[in-house]
């Protein structure tokens, strides 16, 4: 099934060929895209392909994200097939310590409800917690703050509303930082019955 995008959306997100027909749809949500090249709507698909696929030496956030709900890192290329990958702010940082501004954040929120709504997945995997700061209004924030294996392994629960659909997001840190933690989230998702594949090793 292909999506047809409008023009809000300006890195159409990755989705995995086996995405639709998946036990459950998963969208991983990443914070933004950086380079010094011009951006296009295909740039997401082109980051994954080179840095998943053909790259030999894999980045760290993409095998993060990925061993969160698959429990390894293994075939990268069968995994990104299973789920759906966007980034949510839709200009491009110049370089990676350079931050979006509030009104990079504030103007990616109706191209994220678009995403939600074409891809519509049973829920939503955030890693980085900034852009958290400024999600759409649609989200709702009851307590929502979960605590796994101590204080340096936090998971945070939210919730979008989407025309008739509830969609939980689980908002993580950024897998390059020090409080992320592979094995636990693993395990966390694995134990939340939401894990893709794999087992959890004790």
């Amino acid at each position: 099934m292909n999506c047809e995008w409008s023009g809000q959306v300006k890195f159409h997100p990755w989705v995995g060929e086996n995405f639709w027909n998946a036990p459950r749809k998963v969208l991983l949500l990443g914070d933004s895209h950086y380079g010094d090249g011009d951006a296009f709507e295909g740039f997401t698909q082109d980051v994954i392909k080179y840095f998943c696929f053909e790259k030999k030496k894999r980045l760290r956030f993409f095998t993060g994200i990925i061993w969160t709900l698959f429990g390894d890192s293994e075939n990268l290329e069968d995994k990104f097939g299973k789920v759906a990958f966007y980034n949510y702010v839709q200009e491009l940082m110049s370089a990676t310590r350079v931050r979006p501004s509030r009104a990079d954040y504030e103007a990616a929120q109706k191209p994220l409800i678009e995403v939600l709504e074409k891809l519509s997945p049973d829920f939503m995997v955030t890693f980085g917690k900034e852009m958290t700061w400024h999600f759409p209004e649609i989200s709702e924030h009851p307590d929502w703050k979960l605590d796994i294996a101590g204080e340096r392994h936090e998971v945070w629960k939210n919730v979008f509303v989407v025309g008739n659909r509830v969609i939980p997001v689980y908002s993580l840190p950024h897998p390059c930082g020090n409080k992320f933690n592979m094995s636990v989230y693993f395990r966390y998702f694995h134990e939340q019955g939401l894990a893709l594949k794999g087992t959890v090793k004790e």
